[in-house]
């Protein structure tokens, strides 16, 4: 789920093949999109608002033009039975990043339709039976780019949360407590997000946690790089909230103030200030696992979409 740049609309994803476009301030459907396949996991807007990404079951990622609802390009990469579980245009819009099932991040070119880069943990090298160890499993959850472009950030099955270099598809890093602490997260990844301002990242977990990042510049990144033989640096974990059920979506307000959690506590979304990390407050009014959460770029309203097939959407003026 995720409004357009104008804060005008707002789009969902369902498994029914459907991603629905909806008007925010009437609350009418103003478009139903039919993806290829049937299971529909993520929608991202692009940075002008003129199209609409979807990624769905299938190895599908569909590119679709916003105000036709005609599907521009189909971008063909993924393998044909995984699901594509997340994607994100780049900040610019020139470049779109989706992960799968079939444990690859890559890089689409937006306006032709291309497959740039594909980025994966064993590239170059064999990957192990998916049976050999539990570490294997390294399916890819939730991408996000970082605010100036440089980096993806990805968070799969195996726990961990990956850094890529856009430029060049390397791996640069594994987000984990610092200096070398166990996993900070126990489970699946299902969320990544970068602050608006570039400060922050954010993600959340099965395992019942949100952490929270300071995200570091990229000559920080680097100069840490140069110093160590192993990467353990920054991102340095600022904080750490826990709960009694899995968090699916993170979300920052556009000021980078507030951090929104969607969790399936109470059916609830949890909203914290990222400055003194205190709970501002529970949000309620599904009667399901609430799954998604994305604020307005205007900072006018914030969203939650549920399995109750409903979505609530809460002026925070």
């Amino acid at each position: 789920m995720c409004f357009s740049p104008d804060s005008k609309l707002l789009a969902s994803s369902a498994w029914d093949r459907s991603v629905l476009i909806y008007n925010v301030e009437s609350g009418a459907m103003v478009r139903r999109l039919l993806a290829t396949s049937k299971l529909v996991f993520s929608v991202a807007f692009s940075p002008d608002g003129k199209l609409l990404a979807s990624a769905s079951d299938g190895g599908s990622v569909l590119l679709w033009d916003v105000a036709s609802g005609v599907m521009l390009h189909n971008l063909v990469g993924h393998e044909s039975n995984s699901e594509v579980h997340a994607v994100a245009f780049s900040p610019d819009g020139t470049l779109l990043a989706s992960g799968s099932s079939d444990k690859t991040l890559r890089l689409w070119d937006v306006k032709g339709g291309g497959n740039v880069r594909t980025m994966s943990r064993w590239a170059g090298k064999r990957a192990p039976r998916q049976d050999a160890i539990p570490e294997a499993n390294d399916m890819i959850w939730s991408v996000a780019f970082s605010p100036d472009g440089r980096v993806v950030a990805t968070g799969s099955e195996d726990t961990t949360v990956r850094l890529w270099d856009v430029r060049t598809g390397v791996e640069i890093g594994v987000v984990q407590g610092s200096y070398g602490e166990d996993r900070t997260h126990g489970g699946i990844v299902h969320s990544v997000a970068f602050s608006p301002d570039g400060r922050f990242l954010a993600t959340s977990s099965s395992d019942e946690s949100v952490c929270l990042w300071k995200w570091p510049t990229w000559q920080e990144m680097q100069e840490w790089k140069s110093r160590h033989s192993s990467y353990a640096g920054p991102p340095f974990l600022l904080h750490k909230w826990t709960g009694r059920a899995s968090f699916y979506c993170v979300a920052f307000s556009p000021d980078s103030r507030w951090l929104a959690a969607a969790s399936n506590s109470e059916y609830s979304v949890k909203v914290w200030d990222c400055d003194d990390f205190r709970e501002l407050c529970v949000l309620k009014g599904h009667a399901d696992h609430v799954n998604c959460v994305a604020f307005s770029p205007d900072g006018h309203h914030l969203a939650s979409g549920s399995l109750d097939d409903t979505i609530i959407v809460r002026d925070i003026r």
